[in-house]
């Protein structure tokens, strides 16, 4: 459990670590540099990783908290990539663009769209999400096997 709490404790820093070391560029729409490539490579890592452990652990807290970051986090690119394409700011999602998208600032070193970067981000949210999902599903249903095993 103690190491739940601090895995958990962990991506709290790094969310705002990440989102503080990329936002003055994003905040500026200033090119993106290495520096931004770096924390959005090692971002993505971490967010990997944390996935990786919870499956490992059969964790449905950890997998669950991770589900509503990337659903959370698909919302945000969701609201942004609407913003780009409209050209219309809906302000009710202003600031889960402003906590959760600046880590992913790295991505327009390469790209230079913000439609298109938002769109990348919002497909990977979409996937890890799938994911989690999937593997709440599985453990799930591991654990309503040991149960029927249990019983007879």
């Amino acid at each position: 459990m103690r190491n739940k709490i601090l895995l958990v404790l962990s991506s709290i820093v790094v969310i705002i670590g990440s989102g503080i070391l990329n936002f003055n560029e994003f905040l500026m729409g200033s090119p993106a540099n290495i520096k931004n490539v770096m924390v959005t490579f090692l971002y993505i890592i971490f967010w990997i990783l944390f996935l990786v452990i919870g499956i490992k652990l059969k964790s449905k807290i950890l997998l669950k908290y991770s589900l509503a970051f990337w659903l959370i986090t698909l919302f945000a690119a969701g609201m942004a990539t609407y913003a780009n394409i409209t050209d219309h700011s809906p302000s009710i999602g202003l600031p889960f663009v402003a906590c959760f998208l600046g880590q992913w600032y790295g991505l327009d070193f390469s790209i230079n769209n913000y439609t298109v970067t938002n769109s990348i981000i919002l497909l990977i949210s979409l996937l890890m999400s799938a994911t989690v999902i999937v593997f709440l599903i599985r453990i799930g249903n591991e654990i309503r096997l040991k149960d029927t095993v249990i019983r007879k």
